[in-house]
């Protein structure tokens, strides 16, 4: 994938606040941090080929992965970071006014408990809840035709999705990467 200047400046930004901020506040494990861009940023760049319509909930934001990186990268699509940890959502409105990112929004709520103004066209939910609660909290913020863009360690073709049709399921990385990624994106019936 082929990065202007500009967005890998303003991912490396984002990049370095998240080291700043997690040495106090503890947003993601250490571990998670030595791999930040190689596994993280470039996982949530992966969902970009399957991005969809103009409007994209991030559920369960935390630090900001995916939400973050796909709203810097496609500044034409409103993203919502929904996040119910106050410390997580401190952390957010900061990189979001800090970065520069106007077209990302922050609310503060438990994903079970929020009504948006507007259904979503699109939904990530990583590492939020195993894949089929997570497609449940992003099937109900997703307009018809919606799609949720579900991250996993492991494929999820064979999953039936209550209310849902999976469009496809593809594996992300470098081959022989471990743990496997892959990426499936459900439709809303």
């Amino acid at each position: 994938m082929t990065l202007d200047a500009t967005t890998k400046a303003r991912l490396d930004a984002y990049a370095g606040l998240l080291r700043r901020w997690n040495r106090t506040h503890r947003l993601v494990s250490r571990r998670q941090l030595d791999d930040l861009e190689s596994r993280h940023i470039e996982d949530s760049l992966a969902l970009l080929p399957w991005l969809r319509g103009a409007t994209l909930v991030d559920i369960g934001s935390g630090a900001g992965l995916p939400g973050i990186p796909l709203a810097i990268a496609r500044p034409d699509v409103r993203v919502t970071l929904l996040e119910r940890s106050a410390r997580k959502v401190r952390f957010l409105r900061q990189a979001v006014l800090e970065i520069d990112v106007p077209n990302a929004n922050v609310v503060s709520q438990d994903a079970r408990r929020y009504r948006p103004p507007a259904l979503f066209d699109a939904a990530t939910a990583r590492a939020v809840a195993p894949p089929e609660p997570a497609w449940q909290l992003a099937r109900r913020l997703l307009k018809p035709g919606g799609v949720a863009l579900l991250q996993s360690n492991a494929s999820l073709e064979a999953i039936a999705f209550a209310g849902g049709c999976t469009l496809a399921s593809e594996r992300i990385g470098a081959a022989g990467a471990h743990p496997e990624r892959h990426i499936t994106a459900v439709a809303v019936r």
